[in-house]
Parts: structure tokens; C-alpha cells; sequence
């Protein structure tokens, strides 16, 4: 007897059967939506996908071979896939900063630095795998950082840049008494910065050094103001040449390694005019002085010959004696030579009347008018009189008595 299925079984396995077709219904439904799901997230985002070329062909590849039967598990690579969004994004906040670091000079190796960030974008979008997004994307996140510290390095040499031209500008009236020094200043600026060297504080030392000879310069070129009026004695037209040639050398010749040259040069002007004024003092004290001993009126000298040399000394002093042109030397030369005259004259005098010193009663009268403060002429009257007065005496000899009467007695 066949074996029947009793209507129990077979109203359980119609069961069954629709359950299996219910489960397969919503299994599709869902399956469905999954990939309607799916097939949006390509759609809307096929732009972006389709920007990075070797994961645009991964995303082909996993559709091509996906394997349906298994069911619609499109998660894992829709995780994939949305990673790229914020990449991109990253690449382009790399591109604005490698743009705006493109401005600035090459240093820091900052070309360097926007190669490498072009040659990551060009592997991104050519070469990166899906798998391999997130590690790029570290990559990205690290080169974008260092372009922005590199800008903020080109910032910072902005400002100091500013401040070292605010410098200079603000000292503009010391350096540009020196050409040459402002010329090697700029110069220095000009390929700033320099690694290694705190750029700021070099200028500033620079310019101290600057001031610091142009205020010894100021002080020297007062100093030989004071005296440039002054006569040509002492070597002072030397002086004169040799501050004008440091002058000359100071204005269009010093950089900064002459700096300590210039100071010598200057101290040792300053130290010449010190010497000269000296000297200058010394000899106004050693006019005064011969001026103090023409007017004790000593004997020595005849009176027509000492108050011409007083007059003339008195003159330089009446004024200011460093700005007169004459000779102490020659003056004091000419005092010498008047005392020489007067003693040749009474030489000379004595020799033509020799009974001035012989005869004791003459001597005697001759000594006393040698002690006296006159002219060559009062001098010679005074001579001539005593002569006369030997003449008569010599006369009346020869009338004893009368001649004694008549001779008037010689005190």
C-alpha cells in the first residue's frame, strides 16, 4: 500500500512553504533596498569616488566579482568609500596652504615641502588603494602641519624683517654719514635671514658700533672747530689735513671691520689737538711772561727798543694771541738781539771814548747812566755832555785858577 502523506503532514509543509517564501520575500525586499541603498551612495558620491583612479578601478573590481548568492554585504566597502571624502577634503586644505606658502622665497627647504605634498596629492588621486586612505590620510594631515609651520616661520621673518628695517630707518641720520658702512648693512640685510644668527640683534650691534664712532666723530669735530681759526703754529695745518683725510675715509671708506681703525684714528686727532692747544697755552703763559718782563723796564734793553717789542706783545694779547699769526720765537729772538745792540753800542760808545772806563771820576758817572732806563739817544746826549764837560775841564788846566772857579764841581 503506497505511503500517503496524511493531510496533517501536508498542511504543515504548505506551512512551511510560505514561511520559506515570506523569509525569501523580505530577504529580497531587504536585499533590495541594501542595494538601492548602495547604488545611491555610488551615484551621489561618483564624483568624488571617481577622483582617486586606483580605488575608482578597486570599486569596479569588487562589483564585478561580487558574489550575489551571498547575500548584499556592501558595508565594509561603503566604509571604505567614505573615508575618501575627508581625504579629499585634507588634499585640498593641503593645496590652499602649498599655495600660500608658493608666495614666499625658498628657504626653510619650503619648495621642498610643496613637491612633496604635490607628489602625495598626484599618488592619492593615481596610485592609493582604499586600503591604504587612512595611513595617506595621516600622511596629508603631517605634510599640511609642516606648511603651516613653515608659514608661521615666513610670518615670524616678516616681523623681524619689519623691526630690522624700523631699525635702520630709525638710525638713518648716524648711518648715513657713512656710506659704505649703511652700503655693507644692506647688503647684509638683503639675504636675511641668515641660519643660525639672530639677524635683529646683529643689525643693532652693527649700529651701535656705528654710533658709537660717529658720537667720537662729533665729539673730534668740535674739538677741531674750536681750534680751526687758530694760526698755523704748533703743526696745525697737519692737525687740520689729518682730520679731514679721517673725515674723508669715515664718510665713504669704513665698514665694519675698520670700525676699530676710525676710533684710533679719531682718539689720536683728538689727542694732536689736545697737544696743541697745549702748546698753545704754554706759549700764551711764556708771552704773558715776556710781556710781565718788557714792563719792569729793565736797563738792558734802550727804552725805544723795549716799548716797541711791548706794543707789538701787547697787541697779540690784547686779542686772542692763538688766532694771531706771529713768532715767540722770533719775538724773544728780537729781545735778545735789542739787548745785543745796546751792549755793542756802550761797547762801541767806550771804545770811541775810552776815558769813560779809565778814568775813575768818568767811570763812575758812566756806571750810574748804565743803570738807567732811557734811549739810545738819551744815551749819547748824556755821553756827549760828559765829554764837554772833560773837554772844558782839560781847557781850564791851563788857567789853574780861573778854571777852578768856572769849573762846575762834578758830582
Amino acid at each position: 500500500m503506497p505511503n500517503n502523506p496524511t493531510p496533517n503532514n501536508t498542511y504543515a509543509s504548505l506551512l512551511n512553504s510560505i514561511d520559506d517564501l515570506s523569509r525569501v520575500e523580505k530577504t529580497i525586499i531587504r536585499d533590495k533596498a541594501l542595494m538601492s541603498t548602495y547604488v545611491d551612495y555610488i551615484h551621489q558620491n561618483e564624483a568624488e569616488i571617481c577622483k582617486f583612479g586606483k580605488s575608482t578601478m578597486e570599486l569596479q573590481t569588487y562589483l564585478d566579482e561580487y558574489d550575489f548568492t551571498k547575500g548584499f554585504q556592501f558595508n565594509t566597502m561603503q566604509g571604505r568609500l567614505e573615508k575618501l571624502h575627508p581625504l579629499r577634503l585634507k588634499l585640498a586644505k593641503m593645496g590652499e596652504e602649498a599655495k600660500k606658502l608658493s608666495v614666499f622665497p625658498d628657504r626653510y627647504d619650503s619648495k621642498k615641502a610643496i613637491d612633496i605634498c604635490r607628489g602625495l596629492a598626484l599618488t592619492c588621486m593615481e596610485r592609493m588603494s582604499l586600503s591604504e586612505s587612512e595611513k595617506v590620510s595621516e600622511l596629508v594631515e603631517t605634510n599640511t602641519q609642516k606648511l603651516i609651520a613653515l608659514q608661521k616661520l615666513f610670518e615670524r621673518d616678516g616681523i623681524i624683517l619689519s623691526q630690522i628695517n624700523a631699525t635702520i630707518e630709525s638710525n638713518k641720520m648716524v648711518l648715513n654719514k657713512c656710506k659704505a658702512y649703511m652700503s655693507e648693512l644692506e647688503q647684509y640685510v638683503s639675504g636675511f635671514p641668515h641660519q643660525g644668527v639672530d639677524d635683529l640683534e646683529f643689525v643693532k650691534n652693527r649700529i651701535a658700533s656705528a654710533k658709537q664712532v660717529v658720537d667720537l666723530w662729533e665729539t673730534v669735530d668740535k674739538a677741531i672747530e674750536a681750534v680751526k681759526d687758530y694760526a698755523n703754529r704748533f703743526n696745525k695745518n697737519i692737525l687740520m689735513n689729518n682730520y679731514s683725510q679721517v673725515v674723508i675715509g669715515l664718510s665713504s671708506k669704513m665698514r665694519y671691520a675698520d670700525v676699530g681703525n676710525y676710533m684710533a684714528q679719531l682718539n689720536g686727532v683728538l689727542q694732536q689737538k689736545r697737544t696743541l692747544c697745549d702748546a698753545f697755552e704754554k706759549e700764551c703763559k711764556e708771552l704773558q711772561s715776556l710781556q710781565r718782563s718788557l714792563m719792569q723796564k729793565e736797563p738792558d734793553v734802550w727804552r725805544e727798543d723795549n716799548e716797541r717789542l711791548l706794543s707789538k706783545v701787547s697787541a697779540i694779547l690784547k686779542g686772542d694771541s692763538k688766532k694771531v699769526s706771529f713768532d715767540l720765537g722770533q719775538l724773544e729772538n728780537n729781545l735778545a738781539d735789542a739787548k745785543a745792540k745796546r751792549k755793542n753800542d756802550i761797547d762801541k760808545m767806550v771804545k770811541q771814548n775810552t776815558w769813560l772806563e779809565r778814568k775813575k771820576k768818568y767811570r763812575a758817572l758812566h756806571k750810574m747812566l748804565l743803570t738807567q732806563f732811557i734811549t739810545f739817544d738819551e744815551y749819547r746826549s748824556a755821553v756827549h755832555g760828559l765829554k764837554k764837560i772833560r773837554v772844558t775841564r782839560r781847557i781850564l788846566t791851563f788857567v789853574p785858577v780861573v778854571g777852578w772857579i768856572c769849573m762846575p764841581e762834578i758830582k
